[in-house]
């Protein structure tokens, strides 16, 4: 097993039922101090399929992301748990089927799809597609210096999904955002500045990384909306690492 897994062992057991479980260590509701929510049991082989699945999400040229993955997995896991206790659903990864739960990577298409549910989609927002043949994946064009760029407007998950924000990457050459912000069922968060304009600086071959202050969790039929602002005119690829939980049958291409 890679070091997402080994590096949680800790976390590798049974989980009770929690009526009012509290979720102090991530940012899921910024309206309260102390958010609420009903978290579902997990049996220990639910977390170890979790463990494993986060583990062969690592990528192995990126030690930051994997990382970021393994400081993640306790957000992750208490994400399932809100799923569950709505879906009833066990969590079944790689061999879920119907209604099981799995979790991914979030994609650009999943922008205004069918489990983050909004106005614009991917494609009108500038995530996804291309004309004349062309394909682009988070890339956004004309990032025009000191205005803020509405990555994505309001969008709110569907009632068996949520999705896990853990910090941010921008692979093209000279990363043009200088901070993002998001927005929480409608409660701005405070904005938080990358420093990727100074890893360029001083090391060209590092992938510009950023993590967020404390995971983001978005639950089940919670609204999220995210901006960026950037210091410089240009195009930029940044995209959120974020993980994905939600039922098989809403994991379509």
């Amino acid at each position: 097993m890679g070091s997402v897994y080994t590096s949680n062992k800790a976390l590798e057991h049974d989980y009770v039922t929690e009526d009012a479980g509290m979720l102090n260590d991530f940012l899921v509701d910024p309206s309260k101090d102390k958010p609420q929510f009903s978290l579902a049991k997990l049996s220990l082989d639910e977390v170890t399929a979790i463990l494993k699945k986060l583990d062969s999400l690592a990528p192995g040229w990126s030690p930051q992301i994997t990382l970021m993955l393994a400081e993640g997995a306790a957000a992750v896991i208490q994400a399932v748990r809100l799923v569950k206790a709505l879906s009833k659903q066990e969590f079944r990864g790689i061999f879920a089927q119907g209604n099981g739960l799995d979790l991914r990577l979030l994609r650009p298409k999943d922008i205004g799809g069918a489990i983050l549910r909004g106005t614009a989609a991917a494609g009108t927002l500038g995530l996804y597609g291309g004309g004349g043949g062309a394909v682009y994946t988070w890339y956004y064009t004309g990032s025009v210096s000191n205005v803020t760029n509405h990555v994505f407007t309001s969008q709110t998950m569907e009632d068996y999904g949520a999705l896990v924000y853990l910090g941010f990457i921008d692979p093209i050459e000279v990363p043009p955002i200088e901070a993002f912000q998001f927005t929480l069922n409608g409660i701005p968060v405070s904005a938080q500045s990358c420093d990727f304009k100074m890893i360029k600086t001083f090391n060209s071959n590092e992938l510009p990384v950023v993590k967020v202050e404390k995971p983001i969790i978005v639950p089940p039929m919670g609204q999220q909306a995210l901006d960026m602002y950037p210091y410089r005119t240009g195009n930029t690829r940044i995209q959120p690492v974020g993980i994905l939980v939600a039922r098989f049958v809403e994991m379509t291409l």
